[in-house]
Order: C-alpha cells, then structure tokens, then sequence
C-alpha cells in the first residue's frame, strides 16, 4: 500500500461502537476525470466487473439516478474516474435523462443501462469508454445479460413482459408475455430458469427452454428485488410490509420466509457465493450467512444453538445464543464417572482453552448455568442420568454470523470483488442513495478494523 493510500485509510475510518468501521464518500479525493466535480448525484444502481483479468481492469459502475450519467470507481485504488459531471460542460458518461437499472456482460468488456423515458438501451465500453444508444421502443425496462453474454433479458414492468435483446445482431426476440405485473427479476446462472417477483405477491419461475412459467410461490409483503445464488442452488426474494426474505432450495424446492428489519432494499453476494449481503433502508448492510441459513441482527428471534454432538436428552436446557457473534465456538460437555464431576470445555481455534472443571457433588450440579467467557453461549446442567465421558460428549457450534455494518442512508446495491494481493479477503461496495456515496468495506476477519478507502 502506498504512503498516500495509507494516510487515506486512516483519515477515513470511523468508530462505531468500539470497533473501526469504513464509511466512505467518494466525492472526496480526485478522479482522472471531474476531479474538481461530485462523484455521485442520487446514486442507485451499481456493477462490478465479473472476474477481472487484473486489478486495473476491474471498476464499479455506479447509476446516477437524477443526471443522467455512470460513475465508474477504479478498484485497484478506489479512485473515481469518471464522476457525474455536468452535460454539456464535462466529459461524462451521459446514459439519457433519468437512467432505470444497469447490467454487465460476464467478460466485464459491457455495461448496459436502460432509462425510463427515451426507451433507449445504452451499452458502455469499459475498454476506450465509446456509448452507442440502441432504440428498444419501450422505457423503463430492467435489463439482465446471460451468462453467455449473448442476450440482454429486458423487464419491460408496464408491458407486463420479458423480452430478449440479441447483442450481435442489436434485435428484440420472442417476448415472455407475463399475467402479473413484475417488479424484478433474475436470471439462474446456467439458463435453466428466469425467476421474477411481481407487484401482486407472487414469485413466479420461468422455464430457461420453453419460457412457461412452471411454478410460482406465494410471498409475504410487497415484493422487492430477487436474486439466484451464482451457483443456482438458491432464491432470495425480498419483501416489504411485513419486512421478509424468501428463500427457495431451487433443488428440493423447499420453502422458507424469514424476518427481517427495516426495509431490505437489495441484496449481492460474496466473492465465493458464502455470504449475502442486504442493503436496508435503515443504513445498515446486514449478512446472510448461507451455511447457517439466517440473517445476523437482522431478526429479533434468538438464533438456534447447534448441537453437533449426540442427542443431549434432558442434561442441558435454557440454551441462549448472543447473535452476531464474530468467532466459532464450539463446546464440550463431558461428565467423569469416576470423578463424579462435569468438565466444560471452550474449544477455539482448533486448541482447548478456558477448561472449567465442576469438582462440587453431584448434587451441586444440578440447575448450574455455564457462561462463555466472551458471553456467546450460556446453558443450565439439568440433574438426571449422567454417562461416562465417552458417551455423553456435545458438541455445540456458536458461529452466530455477523454482525450489521453501519453504512449510509438509504443503501441500494451491494457489489463485492476479491482484494487483488489477498484474494481471500473481498471488497464490498454499498451505494448510498441518501448520502449520495459509496461505502468501500473490506472482509478482513469481519471485523472492521481494516478498511481500504
């Protein structure tokens, strides 16, 4: 990291309950471009490039809503270099007079943006920054590119219809005629289906072959923005009034709606597909742990305490799980026969630490309660039947997930790339309506103490 860099970073974090947190406006700083201008004006709507060749090639695209025009961030070292300018007076890159959505093709070579009033598709070089504009004859279209880069898919939301636009030839094909008025949709990553939330409630599956609609699921709320895992093995659809999630196993077809805060305004995933995060209107980006299956913060129902030992019968009750916890835990309970006494161990970081050993009668254990030392988990010892330590041995799992992130107000997209020199660590990028920025928060230990700016 350069000394500049450096003296970047630790100017702009900020601390929030203890812990460095990195909320960043882009409008500070200088760009190659309107370096003397505002980065961003309402920004919605943001890209990354998918899998950058290498750190230079990979920018985020960011949509500002009210001027018309695409600001692009640099990721190798957060600059704007093309901000949003003034038409007319700047060199910008100009997208119509009131921009809807954008999409990018998976070499990262084509971002395409549709507006809500021309009925115009724009398609920006991200090589010399050239725009052509393509007539589509509808407006406020929301646009998805296949994973072949071949198609644009086109929401047309008045039109109640899908319709695809061929990138070679530049032409419109056979239209998806749609019963229900839609609100967003997806694209599932090998073409086998195109998932879309419409305005009555409705999740609805289209056949990726025969474009029919095979399926539909019942929502909770107002639908809102839906996303398939990049592996296809989920679908989340986000709602509102009630605030919920729906989560579909696209393989099973397993139905499950969990609770949410706020109101959840659009969700991305992680580099690797671990983790989704959720813009909310409340200024939080909360995390989907998808091995866990839930939201960290983002409910106020306690989290469930996974025992991965044998069946603990009734030696242990009135477990409590702190949410948002940072670490995995995992503990034993072992009750020596001999010894008539219970052993309670913390095992972390693949090492046993903080051994509590009850050496007190049997009596004396009855209805004692365990606390974690860092308060992630406590339990209560139950009298009852006591086996030998090799066969009352539990495991319990206390990663609890992680904790929300305090970003700007009213947050939209969320886009994540790897770090170019620690791959296993990722960027994410949070578009801030509200405040008219971008959060740049890294994933390092998921604490927030590190942050690139």
């Amino acid at each position: 990291m350069s000394r500049k860099a450096l003296i970047v970073l630790l100017t702009c974090l900020l601390l929030v309950g203890g812990s460095l947190v990195a909320l960043v406006s882009c409008q500070s700083g200088s760009g190659d471009i309107n370096s003397e201008k505002a980065k961003f004006d309402t920004p919605t709507k943001a890209v990354i490039t998918p899998d950058p060749v290498d750190a230079e090639h990979a920018f985020v695209f960011v949509l500002n809503a009210y001027t018309g025009t695409v600001s692009v961030i640099r990721v190798s070292d957060q600059k704007v270099i093309w901000g949003k300018g003034d038409k007319g007076e700047d060199p910008v890159l100009g997208v119509g007079d009131f921009p809807k959505d954008l999409a990018i093709s998976p070499d990262g070579a084509t971002v395409y943006v549709t507006d809500t009033v021309e009925g115009n598709l724009y398609a920006i070089s991200s090589g010399d920054w050239a725009i052509e504009s393509f007539a589509i004859g509808f407006s406020g279209g929301r646009p998805k590119v296949d994973s072949e880069g071949a198609v644009v898919w086109l929401l047309d939301q008045r039109g109640r219809r899908l319709v695809p636009w061929d990138a070679q030839t530049h032409e419109l094909g056979n239209e998806i005629v749609l019963e229900h008025e839609p609100f967003a949709f997806d694209l599932a990553p090998d073409g086998s289906a195109i998932y879309v939330t419409t305005l009555d409630g409705l999740l609805l599956r289209i056949d990726g072959e025969t474009h029919a609609i095979d399926a539909q699921y019942q929502l909770v709320g107002t639908p809102g923005e839906v996303m398939v895992h990049p592996d296809g093995s989920e679908v989340y659809a986000l709602s509102s009034g009630p605030p919920r999630m729906f989560v579909l196993d696209t393989a099973t077809g397993e139905e499950r709606t969990l609770e949410l805060l706020g109101i959840p305004r659009n969700l991305g995933p992680s580099p690797d597909g671990a983790l989704i995060y959720l813009t909310n209107s409340d200024g939080y980006l909360y995390v989907y742990n998808v091995a866990l299956g839930r939201p960290c913060g983002a409910s106020a129902t306690t989290p469930e305490f996974y025992d991965k030992g044998p069946q603990s019968d009734t030696t242990i009750s009135t477990v409590e799980v702190t949410d948002c916890i940072t670490q995995t835990l995992s503990w034993k309970l072992i009750y020596d026969q001999p010894n008539e006494s219970w052993i309670v161990r913390s095992i972390r970081d693949e090492g046993e630490h903080d051994e509590k050993v009850d050496t007190q009668s049997l009596r004396a254990d009855e209805d004692r309660r365990y606390v974690s030392d860092y308060d992630e988990v406590s339990f209560t010892i139950n009298s009852g039947e006591r086996w030998s330590s090799e066969g009352d041995r539990f495991v319990f799992q206390t990663d609890a997930g992680i904790k929300p992130i305090v970003v700007g107000r009213m947050p939209d997209s969320v886009v994540t790339t790897p770090i170019p020199d620690t791959p296993e660590y990722h960027y994410i990028f949070v578009v801030n309506t509200g405040t008219h920025n971008v959060s740049i928060l890294t994933s390092v230990e998921f604490d927030y103490d590190e942050t690139i700016n």
